[in-house]
């Protein structure tokens, strides 16, 4: 739902000398009062060409079709291809369009993976939108396509509002392949969209697409993996894994990072429902809290030896399952594994006394084993 973004009334005092009445006063307040009243109310909401618009009386709008509901639509019509205004023009009036949002999340990657659709959602287009156009000239865009499974293509007039947007697709099996051009800095988010593949301009400055996912130009960062194997090999020129490169893959079952990978960001892992091991890096030396985020089956875990900081923040987002971890470095600069959802049931083991000491001291109640 969208709601119009009122501005409020100045009273300018400058000059209102003290002979003036408190009833004189009290009439010009209720006076403001009703003309602020009648401002708010004097937005509508009308539908053009299936595309619902929320118009404000100075004479801009809204638009949504994640509002739409079967109810919307009239009898007997087919709305499977629909085109976002930049202006519209109803009773006479012409209203510029600066907004297209969906009811806008916090995170717009973790949000749009909703493995379960509620029974009861009556909106139109997840189930019937094929072709959505968006005019150049809307000032703000913000959108995920969670779950529209009949949508096969999103065309921007202006490629470059592609930036403005972002590109978040998710279950969405009849989506069309996507191309980026060499202007245009986006980083496409794709999860079960087994029939799309992402393709940049050759000159593109920043990306590429190697096997499916995204690097970096030079094949150093590993920013994206739409699908992959159950096996999943990282490749050696990768040094850093971006921000939520596996977030909510649930392809992937085994990763193996190379021992060129020196960094992994914050979420990486996150929300993989069917990762079940993972090798790390030989020359990774920290390990960040988040990266397995909602991620639930991983058992083991097996740190190596020149790791010298972890961080675990497990309890009620991820590791639910947890029941041994290894860590063979000889000693940690930082541990924190106070979060362990099940602290009775996972053993820690060590390469000597000094970690175990650490581990203890940084408030790990289970059991730790020196092997």
């Amino acid at each position: 739902m969208f709601y119009s973004k009122k501005g409020g009334v100045t009273v300018n005092k400058k000059g209102i000398t003290a002979f003036f009445s408190h009833t004189f006063f009290a009439a010009v307040f209720l006076g403001l009062c009703l003309l602020f009243s009648l401002k708010v109310n004097a937005s509508e909401t009308v539908m053009i060409d299936g595309v619902m618009y929320y118009l404000e009386d100075y004479g801009t709008a809204e638009a949504s079709i994640d509002s739409v509901t079967t109810r919307d639509i009239p009898a007997g019509s087919d709305f499977s291809e629909v085109t976002v205004h930049n202006q519209i023009v109803y009773n006479g009036k012409t209203y510029k369009v600066t907004n297209f949002e969906f009811d806008p999340p916090e995170d717009t990657l973790e949000e749009m993976i909703l493995r379960k659709t509620d029974s009861n959602d009556n909106r139109y287009y997840p189930k019937h939108l094929k072709k959505l156009t968006i005019e150049a000239g809307i000032d703000f865009l913000d959108t995920n396509f969670s779950n529209y499974i009949a949508l096969e293509e999103v065309v921007f007039e202006d490629p470059k509002d592609m930036e403005n947007m972002g590109l978040y697709f998710y279950n969405c099996p009849n989506l069309k392949d996507i191309y980026i051009p060499a202007n245009v800095d986006v980083l496409p988010r794709l999860r079960r969209c087994p029939n799309t593949t992402v393709a940049f301009a050759p000159d593109h400055p920043k990306y590429k697409v190697v096997d499916g996912d995204i690097y970096s130009k030079n094949g150093k960062i590993l920013y994206d993996v739409p699908n992959g194997s159950k096996n999943y090999k990282v490749k050696k020129t990768v040094k850093k894994i971006e921000y939520s490169a596996f977030y909510g893959n649930d392809n992937i079952k085994h990763i193996k990072l190379p021992s060129s990978v020196k960094k992994v960001d914050g979420f990486a892992f996150g929300d993989m429902k069917n990762l079940k091991s993972i090798k790390f890096s030989k020359e990774m030396i920290a390990v960040r809290p988040d990266i397995f985020y909602r991620t639930d089956k991983l058992k083991t875990l097996t740190f190596p030896k020149n790791i010298r900081k972890i961080s675990l923040f497990c309890d009620g987002i991820g590791l639910k399952k947890l029941r041994k971890i290894y860590i063979n470095a000889p000693k940690l600069k930082k541990i924190d594994l106070a979060d362990i959802a099940d602290k009775s049931k996972c053993t820690i083991y060590v390469k000597n006394n000094t970690v175990k000491n650490q581990v203890k001291k940084a408030g790990f109640k289970g059991k730790i084993v020196v092997r």
